[in-house]
C-alpha cells in the first residue's frame, strides 16, 4: 500500500504545481487524491486486510425514533445480566447510531475463536 499512497502524494505535488500557476480547475481533483491519501494511510495504520475479505454493513434507521445501538458481550448467555456492555480506552459506552457502519472481516483462511 506504501507504493500507492507515494504514488498519490507526488500526483497531489503534480496538481499543486499546476494549481500555482494558475489551473484553478484542478483543486477538485487534488482534494479527492487528498482525501484517498488519508483513507489508505487510515487502512495502513490500521493493518486491514485485503478489501475481498471486508463487508461493509450500514446500520438501518428503524424509525422508531432517535436511538443508538448498543454493544454488548453476551458472555454466552441469555441472560442479560450476565451481559456486559462494550466500552472504549477511557471506560465509557460505545454507542453507535444509524448510517454508521460495521466492517465485518472474513475468516477466509483463518480460524476465528
Amino acid at each position: 500500500m506504501e507504493y500507492a499512497i507515494e504514488y498519490l502524494k507526488k500526483e497531489r505535488e503534480a496538481l499543486l504545481s499546476l494549481i500555482k500557476s494558475g489551473a484553478s480547475d484542478k483543486v477538485d481533483k487534488k482534494v479527492e487524491i487528498e482525501h484517498a491519501i488519508s483513507w489508505l494511510q487510515k487502512l495502513q495504520e490500521l493493518q486491514f486486510p485485503d478489501a475481498k475479505r471486508c463487508e461493509f454493513i450500514r446500520l438501518p434507521d428503524t424509525e422508531s425514533g432517535f436511538f443508538s445501538y448498543r454493544i454488548m458481550n453476551d458472555c454466552e448467555s441469555e441472560d442479560r445480566d450476565d451481559w456486559i456492555e462494550l466500552k472504549d480506552d477511557n471506560g465509557q459506552p460505545i454507542s453507535l447510531l444509524f448510517d454508521d457502519f460495521l466492517i465485518k472481516i472474513s475468516s477466509k483462511g483463518q480460524k476465528r475463536f
